[in-house]
Order: structure tokens, then C-alpha cells, then sequence
């Protein structure tokens, strides 16, 4: 075979081997695209369906409390409550409280004596999600009051607190500091007293 002839054969495959390699390499970026794509949507899908999981997290079980201050009643101050979670981090509720002596001198045993009766409402937050009406609180309240069997004045009490419920309830107790602060008082009558507060009581749904 003369050297023109070689020459003619080299040129006429060297087109020929290229069309091939370009058409593999044009499969394989298909293929890779296909992959790729094929990734993506199910990436998508999983993430679509961990969005439409439902969220596991607590809620309290209690939309009422009920409560009495037993020890109170040694103390010089005691009262009830009745509570209504409102919000999944909120509550409000109504009060009363009884007060034997709100006088300066803080006695229960003088005859000059100066007791207040109180009906009040007021709030709470507590400070773990969904957790009303459950642990850590604070709260305000606001009250008439009847001093010394006849004068009128006001009450504002503000609180913290816990309210730890016994294994799966619905009993419960909730030691607290509370403070009480009279604007409009007797003039026999202190400006603000604190007390510890030890209520017991039960919720329910």
C-alpha cells in the first residue's frame, strides 16, 4: 500500500474515532445529569416530609388550678386562688386574701390590730414553653381591699414562684415569694409587706 493510501486511511478513522469518543462523553454527562437530578428531588422530598412531621414537644395537661395557703394561716396572711391557663405561656386567675394585721407594727395580738380583706385578679408567665400551668412563675395582681372592717383601698401584689405537681398530678404545691403594696391604705397601715407562701391545691383539664 503506497504512503498516499496510509495517508487516506489514517485521516478517513481519525474523524471516525473521534465522533465515538465525543458521543461517550455526551452519554456520561447525561447520565451524571440524570443522577444529579434525581438527587435533588429526592433530597427535596425528604426535606418536605421532615417539614410535615409534627413537632414533639410538651404541653401542659392542665387548663385549671384550684389552691388554698393552709400554712398561711399561722403566718398572718392567707387566702385562695382559682387559675385559668389563657395562652401556652400564660395564665390569669382571681384571689382573695385575708390579712390579720397590715398595721406598722405587724401584730396580730395588739388590740390595735389592723386587719384587710382583699378580691382581686392578676397574670402570670411561666418561663417553660407550653408549661402554663405548670413550674417556674412570676405574676402581678391587682385588688380592692376593706381595711379595718370599713376602709376601701387597693392592693398590688407581685409574685415568683414554682408550682410542682406530685408524679402525674393532679395535686400539687407552689412555694413563692410574695409581695404586697397598699397605695391606698389606712394611715395605720404599712406600705408594703413580702411573704413566704407555701399554697397547696390540684389542677385539672
Amino acid at each position: 500500500m503506497s504512503e498516499r493510501s496510509r495517508e487516506i486511511l489514517r485521516l478517513g478513522f481519525t474523524p471516525l474515532r473521534f465522533a465515538s469518543l465525543r458521543s461517550a462523553s455526551l452519554r456520561m454527562t447525561g447520565l451524571v445529569l440524570v443522577a444529579l437530578a434525581i438527587f435533588a428531588l429526592t433530597a427535596s422530598e425528604s426535606s418536605a416530609q421532615e417539614k410535615r412531621k409534627p413537632v414533639d414537644y410538651y404541653v401542659s395537661p392542665y387548663a385549671w388550678a384550684v389552691q388554698v395557703d393552709p400554712l398561711g394561716y399561722f403566718l398572718g396572711r392567707y387566702g385562695g386562688r382559682l387559675e385559668m391557663r389563657t395562652e401556652p405561656n400564660y395564665s390569669l386567675y382571681a384571689d382573695f386574701a385575708y390579712d390579720r394585721d397590715i398595721d406598722t407594727n405587724k401584730s396580730s395580738i395588739t388590740d390595735d390590730a389592723l386587719p384587710m380583706n382583699s378580691l382581686g385578679a392578676g397574670g402570670r408567665i411561666y418561663l417553660r414553653d407550653n408549661g402554663a400551668v405548670e413550674g417556674l412563675f412570676a405574676g402581678a395582681a391587682l385588688a380592692g381591699t376593706i381595711q379595718s372592717g370599713s376602709r376601701l383601698g387597693l392592693r398590688l401584689s407581685v409574685e415568683i414562684g414554682y408550682k410542682l405537681v406530685f408524679g402525674d398530678g393532679p395535686f400539687f404545691i407552689e412555694p413563692q415569694l410574695l409581695i404586697d403594696a397598699y397605695p391606698f391604705r389606712h394611715p395605720a397601715a404599712k406600705a408594703m409587706f413580702s411573704y413566704i407562701s407555701i399554697p397547696l391545691g390540684f389542677a385539672w383539664k
